[in-house]
């Protein structure tokens, strides 16, 4: 990059996500890397790279594999696959392949998830905040912004919304790598309306593909590809006329985009025995109760709430003049079909988070409406800049704040009120008083697209009888409490039960019941993983009663809260709500304890 104002506000971006992970010790907290979501996202390279298991199918968490983290769901076939597709990997393995050799030469363990792993997946998410807004710098330039403007607004992004969080503390979740992507894709979508060359085909077509292998909802940013320098009916005709007179690029875009995808469509191949698989079982988008009021405004995660800086660039968009104008439609069109699309997702808050992470993706296009609202305040009257700037500062210092208390558990992942968050608001100190007035969430509930999802389902006060037991399938293993991550499953074979194969059963009114575990924990089918079976609920709701069906005189089975029984996988001898009947898998034995 030349030397320009512009360039060292990119430059103070990066910095500034340095200085967070090394006081926060980010690069040597490894298990702090890989986890979450980026398990999932970041696996299909150590499987197929070290393991030679494209289909999952070895143990992990074994003793020469305990720092391994492999999840996948279940197929109605037994088998199983990964439950996000491959795009992220795709981003990761370039710092991937250079930690395995790093890993091999200097001794560290070379299993995918030791220190130069790790420490290189945190500077790949560096890289691609300073590959985007090197990108977005190019943009704001073609549209002919000043560079103190450019400059300005790419601080305002850098360091005063929570993309700081995500390509620093949060990092290398996958909001960062598409405001990437989106942000070249955009840039070369500008450059194949003035020159559609192969080049600018094939790197839209291979943008596209990559955004779209990562989030598939994200593909809606073709409508600004579709839709650029349309700007009524009339543009329509002439727009189609222009791809008619383009034809084979057009066709070049969509095959780089499907050969992004073929990688992904062999990998379903293999592991499900189908080319499109839906990997999220019971995971959907309810586009009839999008919650669009919560996801932009609500304590709990609201983006304009906890990352203000936006309200600018939705200001902005009222302001687009000149050449901007062209594209007014399709931006207007991209962002609101976007929020809409966010917010109709069942788990609309996005798990444990700083604010609304998922909205990070199209930051690379808010940028324009923010530049414009920039460049409207600077050619104002002194006190109106004045107020504009102080509140834009105020803004920046806030983000940061906020990222430190989220940081220390101060700012919840989750839960918040009104009156929580002006409890901890200015505070830098963590107190136990915060999470007690934390809202309780049964996400479980908001899967079944069920509106009460504030509160928890109701608690069932007394049981019929207490039992300490021992549960036995019908293959004569014993259910177990494992170590890793509370998961329940079957002992192995020929083992003789002990205290982890305790379990306390306790039957409740209208053929319920409830399992308490040795960790003191009710088991309960976890959605978020697929109706997995674990033992790390304190509380008794209604996803952690069964009902018990009585198969004979000597065997029973259960029926998770989400109509499913509870089997035994054949693959990993693990507990999954899975089955819609009762066979052998789903047939279990009670013995008493001594």
């Amino acid at each position: 990059m030349k030397s320009s104002i512009s360039s060292y506000a990119i430059l103070v971006s990066v910095i500034a996500c340095f200085i967070i992970n090394f006081s926060f010790d980010r690069f040597q907290k490894t298990k702090d890397v890989i986890k979450y979501d980026v398990v999932i996202y970041y696996e299909y390279l150590p499987l197929i790279f070290i393991y030679d298991d494209i289909r999952a199918e070895k143990h992990y968490g074994t003793e020469e594999t305990k720092d391994c983290v492999i999840w996948t769901v279940p197929t109605p076939e037994g088998k199983s696959v990964i439950k996000m597709t491959m795009g992220l990997s795709i981003l990761y393995s370039p710092f991937f392949f250079l930690a395995h050799l790093i890993a091999q030469t200097f001794g560290y363990p070379a299993d995918g998830y030791s220190q130069p792993y790790t420490t290189l997946l945190l500077l790949s998410t560096i890289f691609y905040l300073l590959l985007g807004m090197y990108y977005l710098k190019k943009i704001l330039q073609h549209y002919l912004f000043s560079d103190s403007t450019i400059a300005i607004t790419i601080l305002f992004l850098g360091i005063g919304t929570n993309i700081l969080c995500y390509a620093s503390q949060s990092a290398p979740m996958p909001h960062v790598y598409l405001f990437c992507l989106i942000a070249i894709f955009f840039y070369y979508t500008t450059q194949w309306n003035h020159t559609p060359t192969i080049k600018n085909s094939l790197l839209i077509g291979l943008t596209s593909g990559l955004i779209s292998l990562i989030r598939p909802s994200d593909i809606i940013i073709v409508l600004l590809f579709a839709l650029y320098g349309v700007t009524g009916l009339k543009d329509l005709r002439s727009r189609a006329t222009f791809f008619r007179k383009n034809f084979f690029m057009i066709v070049l875009i969509i095959f780089s985009a499907f050969l992004v995808w073929l990688p992904q469509l062999i990998y379903w191949k293999i592991a499900t025995g189908h080319f499109i698989y839906y990997s999220y079982n019971n995971e959907r988008f309810y586009f009839t109760q999008p919650r669009i009021i919560e996801g932009l405004f609500s304590f709990r995660k609201g983006w304009l709430l906890y990352t203000p800086m936006m309200l600018f660039a939705f200001a902005g968009l009222f302001l687009l003049k000149d050449e901007l104008k062209k594209i007014q439609t399709g931006i207007w069109l991209f962002i609101l079909l976007n929020i809409y699309i966010t917010f109709s997702w069942w788990c609309w808050w996005y798990g444990g988070a700083f604010g609304m992470r998922s909205m990070i993706d199209s930051y690379a296009i808010m940028a324009l409406p923010l530049a414009s609202t920039v460049n409207y305040f600077r050619n104002k009257k002194r006190l109106v800049r004045i107020l504009f700037f102080s509140s834009a500062i105020f803004f920046v210092v806030l983000n940061i704040f906020q990222t430190y208390q989220y940081e220390k558990r101060i700012l919840r992942y989750d839960g918040i009120n009104r009156k929580l968050y002006f409890k901890i608001f200015g505070k830098t100190t963590y107190k136990p008083e915060y999470d007690e007035l934390a809202t309780q969430i049964d996400a479980r509930e908001a899967v079944l697209g069920r509106n009460s999802i504030y509160e928890p389902s109701p608690v069932y006060p007394s049981f019929l009888s207490e039992d300490s037991v021992y549960i036995q399938s019908q293959s004569g293993r014993y259910l177990t409490l494992s170590s890793d991550e509370n998961k329940i499953e079957l002992l192995a074979e020929n083992s003789r039960p002990g205290e982890k194969e305790i379990f306390v059963f306790k039957k409740l009114q209208n053929d319920l019941c409830a399992i308490s575990a040795q960790n003191h924990m009710y088991i309960s089918a976890n959605l978020y993983k697929n109706g997995e079976i674990r033992a790390e609920e304190f509380s008794m709701l209604i996803w952690e009663t069964f009902s018990l069906i009585k198969v004979d005189t000597n065997s029973f089975a259960l029926k998770a809260s989400n109509g499913k029984y509870i089997s035994v996988s054949e693959n990993s001898f693990q507990l999954i709500a899975k089955s819609d009947t009762i066979g052998d898998s789903e047939k279990f034995h009670l013995l008493k304890t001594k």
